[in-house]
């Protein structure tokens, strides 16, 4: 049934559905996009903490290269994970500041509600480059990971 032909009632159940509906995958997708974070932190600063561990073990006073780049991967995968937990926070805010900012003028009767949903809709879309971040961070401990295996290859 399309809206034009639904009494009100229906109209109200049907936007408290998709409104819940919506709730719901928005709050799915912030705790997956959340869990992924923290684990690109855990296993990039795992490996560093590893590879910390093994320069503090050697005796000898120069320090070998190869887990010093390992070591490089693994901190610019944390030092990502910053940059996104920064961006996720500041996003956050200013959505929040902004459909605070815009749900007083709608109860000042300045705006409409189309116009509430409209303004709220048009700063939901996040772009793209947090997730290149992400994914770039997650081949950093590949490429850290890698350069252990290697080098513990390579020494057998």
């Amino acid at each position: 049934m399309k809206i034009s032909e639904m009494t009100e009632e229906n109209k109200y159940f049907s936007f408290m559905r998709i409104d819940g509906h919506d709730k719901k995958l928005s709050t799915d997708n912030h705790s997956a996009i959340e869990a992924g974070i923290n684990y690109l932190f855990l296993t990039n600063a795992g490996g560093a903490v590893a590879v910390l561990g093994f320069l503090g073990s050697q005796s000898s006073g120069a320090i070998p290269w190869g887990p010093l780049l390992a070591l490089g991967f693994f901190g610019v995968g944390v030092l990502l994970v910053g940059i996104i937990k920064f961006y996720r926070f500041s996003y956050f805010s200013a959505v929040a500041h902004d459909w605070s900012a815009n749900a007083a003028l709608f109860y000042d009767d300045k705006i409409n509600f189309e116009e509430l949903v409209k303004r709220h809709g048009l700063r939901r879309r996040e772009p793209l480059w947090p997730y290149c971040v992400g994914y770039f961070s997650f081949f950093c401990f590949f490429g850290g990971s890698f350069v252990g295996l290697c080098l513990l290859l390579v020494a057998l």
